[in-house]
């Protein structure tokens, strides 16, 4: 901006001192053209009285003037007849003359009355040509036909005039650079106050919006360009912490949907090095899914063992299709847990090659599929185990028919022979085919189908029955099984299988919470319109955060990791169906309780007797 107005103020004023030195000139030669008209006269009026020495003596007066360099008069063939220098008196002056050809060198036309020229010695002249025109006073010296008699010239000095031009130069510059320096002072004054100093504050709230400080103050004034470009910029600035508001909103929304799934999603890059990973990666992977970005694949376990051939990832980037493959970890535990690993191709940015895996528990539906072979497996073995018991039965029978026939001979007489002890034994092999007989006839009641009608159930005999399956399992566990049972109980509608169904998997629930030696307490009571059956344990007792999550289904707590977690799921939907209620307390490390409420209303009881 300084070299700008510099150059444009050198250029006014070198044009302005172009005009004064012009105006100069053009003044000087008017003055000299008059004065050259007075001499004129003057030389006329002595030419006409032919006073040749008074023209001589003006002649050299005028040349002592202060800044005249010279004066001639010239006839019309170029000789000097008077010269303020007498020695060029009577000298020709031909227009090869240097001092000559400056003017006749032009067109009569284009010739002017001054010129300006550098002599011999370098000196600056100013030449006034007045030419001395024929007329009538002088037809009595000069022929008529002559249009010019003669011509006067009259030299001048340029010193003065260049000094005066110089000294009006410098002093139009100084003031020129002067005026220039205050006018950019002003500018630069103001382009800082007004300009500058608002782009920079700006430049700040710009550089604050980088820095993340979308809120920062746009504070310009004026309602000028830059003023409107702060209000432009706040706006953007307020429009973008909204965009970042909803991007991170988003952004939280779809990490949070990311994390909240239950299946490990891993992100690999074509290098097979982690991109994103969700928090379920950690369960699997065994550590957080932020320390993972950018960590080998291979370092995630999912393609360790040397089978980097077989990597889901590595078949779909080499395929560009979405491959499969099922994977057993070992978890924290010791448990094994199977995961069905699915990689899908992904394009990242830049177009770069991705898979998207995704890890998906498969140990519930494994150990269903297990549960569910097993059941059908139990399910034969109920139906060989009714056939059995009818085989065991048949000869069951027959030695309880001799033994009655012995017992018989013996009350008729001791035959001679006999050991004394004989009807003790006899008493003895009667009590264990009783027992034998008891046991097929439990094994046939685990074998019966569900009936689709409620029976009156006596819940005691069910309670009994269902305890003498376990008391061998409880004696080799060291645990004793205490029974409880109150007297006079009323019947209750019910299913008989279900419901013993239900009684045992309480029971084994309760064995199987006791590591080493305890007990299991068993208790029947009337309560308020029906039957409560309790059972308690002296086991290691269920955490509180676990409570609420017994009945679900495929949660366990077996320390030994093999429960199928069904158990207690299936007793709750059969109590749910008789219109009961199922009930658990626990403290940990002392023991649980469950209560068992089966209604017992007469209504009901109408119905199942009808």
């Amino acid at each position: 901006m300084v070299a700008t107005v510099l150059l444009i103020g050198g250029a006014s004023f070198w044009v302005l001192q172009a005009f004064y030195r012009g105006q100069l000139i053009s003044s000087l030669a008017d003055s000299t053209t008059v004065h050259g008209k007075l001499v004129e006269q003057s030389l006329r009026y002595a030419m006409h009285s032919r006073s040749f020495d008074l023209l001589s003596e003006m002649v050299r007066s005028l040349g002592y003037q202060r800044g005249v360099e010279k004066v001639m008069i010239l006839n019309k063939k170029g000789v000097v007849r008077f010269s303020s220098t007498p020695a060029e008196e009577g000298r020709t002056l031909a227009r090869a003359d240097p001092t000559c050809r400056i003017c006749h060198e032009s067109e009569p036309s284009m010739r002017g009355r001054t010129v300006i020229f550098a002599t011999e010695e370098g000196r600056r002249v100013f030449r006034n040509v007045n030419p001395i025109l024929n007329s009538e006073t002088c037809f009595g010296c000069h022929p008529s036909r002559d249009r010019v008699n003669g011509v006067l010239i009259v030299d001048y000095s340029m010193a003065g005039i260049d000094a005066a031009l110089k000294s009006g130069a410098r002093k139009m510059w100084f003031s020129g650079i002067a005026v220039a320096l205050a006018i950019t002072a002003v500018i630069v004054v103001l382009m800082r106050r007004v300009v500058v100093g608002r782009l920079r504050t700006l430049v700040q709230v710009v550089d604050a919006v980088e820095a993340g400080h979308l809120d920062a103050p746009v504070e310009v004034g004026k309602a000028d360009e830059i003023g409107l470009l702060g209000q432009h910029l706040k706006r953007m600035a307020t429009s973008l912490d909204q965009s970042l508001c909803d991007l991170r909103e988003r952004e939280a929304f779809l990490d949070a949907v990311i994390n909240s799934a239950d299946d490990a999603i891993v992100v690999v890059d074509e290098d097979l090095h982690l991109v994103v990973a969700n928090r379920a990666a950690e369960r699997i992977l065994g550590a957080r899914p932020s320390s993972r970005a950018g960590t080998a694949c291979q370092c995630a376990a999912s393609c360790s063992g040397g089978e980097g051939e077989e990597c889901p990832a590595k078949r779909t980037l080499t395929t560009g299709r979405v491959s499969q493959r099922i994977r057993v970890v070992p978890g924290a535990d010791g448990s094994e847990r199977h995961y069905e690993i699915s990689a899908s191709p992904l394009t990242g940015t830049g177009g770069r090659q991705q898979v998207l895996e995704v890890w998906r528990d498969i140990t519930s539906r494994r150990e269903i599929e297990a549960q569910l072979a097993n059941s059908e497996r139990l399910a034969s073995l109920g139906l060989l185990a009714a056939g059995i018991s009818h085989e065991i039965n048949n000869p069951l029978a027959s030695i309880t028919t001799c033994l009655d026939g012995l017992r018989r001979r013996m009350r008729g007489g001791r035959e001679p022979g006999l050991p004394s002890e004989l009807p003790e034994y006899l008493d003895l092999i009667r009590g264990e085919v009783e027992r034998c007989q008891a046991l097929t006839e439990r094994l046939k009641l685990l074998a019966r189908k569900p009936l689709q009608n409620s029976q009156l159930v006596d819940v005691n005999a069910v309670v009994h029955s269902t305890v003498a399956l376990v008391r061998y399992m409880a004696e080799e566990r060291s645990v004793r099984v205490e029974l409880t049972l109150a007297p006079s109980l009323d019947p209750i509608p019910a299913d008989e299988s279900q419901l013993r169904q239900v009684i045992l998997n309480v029971v084994m629930n309760a064995l199987q919470a006791i590591e080493g030696t305890g007990w299991v307490r068993i208790w029947t009571r009337a309560s308020d319109g029906g039957v409560e059956v309790e059972v308690a344990d002296s086991g290691r007792g269920i955490e509180a955060r676990d409570l609420n999550r017994v009945f679900e289904p495929f949660f366990s707590g077996r320390a030994d990791g093999h429960g199928t977690g069904l158990g207690l799921f299936i007793s709750k939907i059969i109590i749910d169906q008789l219109g009961g209620a199922i009930r658990v307390t626990s403290t940990p490390k002392s023991g649980t309780s469950f209560r068992v409420f089966l209604p017992g209303t007469p209504s009901r009881c109408a119905e199942a007797e009808a």
